[in-house]
């Protein structure tokens, strides 16, 4: 450990009792919410004969940004912090959680940020979040594709020695960048085991995780190899085949393994095979990355209908697909211990549920303080207020205005049971149109 800026209450990280050698890799605590809680979801259970749902709730990892990327950033922005780095720079889709949570942690930590944005299909969650930019001080700039991202990404290296670049996903890409981030979920398997081991949950049969970068997914699958959990990892394709697929989980598995054998000599070898260790499952990431699918939003829609009082929920393109998958794969697949006992599935919520409202709202829904480029994702209206042009002080009172759900009707649901009216109202057709056609 390098500092404790945040002043962290907890750290403890069970992956360094372990294997002590790995506390020589830069490290730095940025989570306050660990371990997180693992749940039964009963409701959602009882619809699938033969299974036992949990939910390990990852959401929670930070009070600053929730979900997988602090269990990241606290190795890869420790190494930012040894090499007196004075900006992060990023990149993902106009809709990245990465690139939003990298510049709230470089905010908290006294870093500045870039974020280099490439485009997705655009929701009313992209345009939220783009809104929060300005806000945070943050720089983004838009490229064309992955091309622009390498092209701006050497001229970082070359012409900005105190920026410090981390890969999309925070996570190694085509063989480059480092696996350190991915030590932050062998860890998290290292804390699996300790509330298996403390009866908070039955040992896993299944954990299911969204697959995009890889680097999560990567660490659950050697983590449970090496805490010798006899768990298998369903990794839910979310991006395009190119970054994520089993030969890419393979090779970064590997690449994790060395940089901790390099600090650690005890750590044991093992082999990651397909099939064996994890399955991966495609089929569920539609058109392209970040499209709305039928199925994620059918399964945001069940667990919130069914859960939705524990607290959480799920996004449509990383934490939907992956239940979607989930859901999928127990339909199709009975229970491995036949009728003797239940099988459980972890499904493992990478999405933040931390409360962002204070920056929308300070953002004003003013989309002229973003940068021209990115003016462009506002001229379609994709919310209830904006198709109804609802006046500001219309909207200041409005529980729809903040909330992360772009369909009104689900938000009055939730506030005062589903109103009737909402089935045949123009503004829910329109958005509807445009929700599925993204």
């Amino acid at each position: 450990m390098i500092d404790n800026p945040l002043d962290i209450k907890n750290i403890h990280r069970p992956l360094f009792d372990e294997f002590p050698g790995l506390k020589n890799i830069p490290w730095i605590p940025l989570m306050d919410g660990i371990p997180t809680p693992v749940q039964e979801l009963e409701n959602f259970s009882s619809r699938y004969h033969g299974y036992r749902i949990w939910i390990k709730r990852d959401d929670l990892t930070s009070s600053i940004y929730g979900g997988n990327k602090p269990r990241k950033y606290e190795f890869l922005l420790a190494e930012a912090l040894k090499q007196g780095k004075k900006k992060i720079v990023t990149a993902g889709g106009i809709g990245t959680n990465h690139g939003l949570a990298a510049a709230l942690f470089a905010n908290a930590l006294g870093l500045s940020s870039k974020i280099y944005m490439f485009d997705q299909p655009l929701t009313w969650s992209v345009q939220r979040k783009l809104l929060m930019y300005p806000v945070l001080g943050s720089e983004i700039k838009l490229v064309r594709n992955y091309a622009g991202l390498v092209f701006r990404g050497l001229g970082e290296l070359l012409f900005h020695p105190k920026s410090f670049i981390m890969l999309p996903g925070g996570s190694p890409l085509f063989g480059l960048g480092s696996a350190a981030g991915s030590l932050g979920f062998v860890n998290a398997v290292f804390e699996l085991k300790q509330q298996v081991d403390r009866k908070e949950m039955p040992c896993p049969e299944y954990i299911a995780i969204a697959c995009g970068s890889t680097g999560s997914a990567s660490g659950l699958i050697l983590g449970c190899s090496l805490t010798g959990l006899d768990t298998k990892v369903l990794p839910v394709m979310v991006s395009e085949s190119i970054v994520s697929n089993p030969k890419v989980i393979v090779k970064n598995c590997k690449k994790i393994l060395n940089l901790m054998q390099k600090h650690d000599s005890t750590v044991p070898d093992t082999v990651i095979e397909p099939g064996e260790d994890f399955i991966f499952l495609d089929g569920f990431l539609g058109s392209t990355y970040g499209a709305v699918t039928e199925e994620s939003q059918v399964a945001v829609d069940t667990v919130s209908e069914l859960e939705g009082g524990c607290g959480f929920h799920l996004d449509t393109t990383y934490t939907g697909k992956a239940c979607a998958a989930m859901m999928d794969f127990m339909e199709n697949n009975e229970s491995v211990h036949g009728g003797a006992r239940a099988t459980n599935m972890l499904l493992w919520n990478t999405y933040n549920s931390r409360d962002l409202g204070s920056f929308l709202k300070d953002s004003e829904m003013n989309p002229t303080r973003l940068p021209k480029q990115f003016q462009k994702y506002f001229k379609e209206e994709l919310t209830c207020w904006g198709l109804k042009k609802c006046p500001s002080s219309t909207r200041q009172e409005c529980p729809a205005f903040l909330s992360v759900e772009d369909r009104c009707w689900l938000v009055k649901a939730g506030a005062s049971g589903n109103p009737a009216s909402c089935k045949s109202c123009p503004v829910r057709n329109e958005i509807e149109r445009k929700h599925y056609n993204s």
